[in-house]
């Protein structure tokens, strides 16, 4: 069965009377490299798109399908050391969102009371979290989680970041404000995967 196509970049490729050799030598690649690109075999991850796009002379956006642009997100720089940040010098990335769309997945929102979350999110802020398996949580290390487990006898649960425990098994959930929960074994699984923030003209009563 052919492989569906995943991009535009042998189209794009052949119109400029480009070989598959020749693109590799651009990108300092070997050329069995780009036809796994080509055929959806291997990822076209942000930095292909980037330095495929270049060697090609064209934009990014012009080697994807129509059917994936709304999966495209037009970076403009990087937030580095200390929280400073910098544009692009030479303007916008186009890049692949890491996951499909969250309609494919069962998710649900939170909405944030008072300061139990500041200073990363403040009230009627609302967190999107997306269903995941309990056994792929070290997948989610560090990431801020709604996580279910057990508490002195009753189903809990807690927002906070999740950290690997004493034990491969058990895990600590760290809140923003507030005591970690040391060593829990996750009955529930929820990734913050999108954030709505409360801001002035989201307020009806805002001029």
């Amino acid at each position: 069965m052919a492989q569906a196509r995943t991009n535009r970049i042998a189209d794009v490729r052949k119109r400029k009377k480009m070989t598959q050799q020749q693109l590799a030598d651009a990108v300092g690649s070997h050329w069995t490299t780009i036809s796994k690109i080509e055929r959806g075999v291997m990822q076209l991850t942000g930095g292909w798109l980037d330095i495929i796009a270049s060697a090609l002379g064209v934009k990014q956006a012009d080697l994807l399908l129509e059917k994936d642009v709304d999966e495209i997100i037009a970076v403009a720089g990087r937030v580095t050391d200390q929280g400073r940040s910098h544009d692009f010098p030479d303007g916008d990335k186009y890049l692949p969102l890491p996951l499909p769309s969250l309609e494919s997945f069962v998710s649900y929102w939170l909405v944030v009371d008072g300061d139990s979350m500041y200073p990363a999110f403040m009230d009627k802020d609302l967190i999107r979290f997306v269903i995941v398996y309990e056994s792929e949580a070290e997948h989610y290390i560090g990431k801020i989680v709604d996580a279910g487990f057990i508490s002195e006898g009753a189903m809990t649960s807690v927002v906070g970041f999740l950290e690997l425990g004493s034990n491969s098994d058990i895990f600590t959930i760290r809140p923003l404000i507030g005591r970690a929960h040391k060593d829990v074994k996750l009955r529930k699984l929820g990734v913050a995967a999108e954030a709505r923030y409360n801001l002035p003209w989201n307020d009806p009563d805002h001029s």
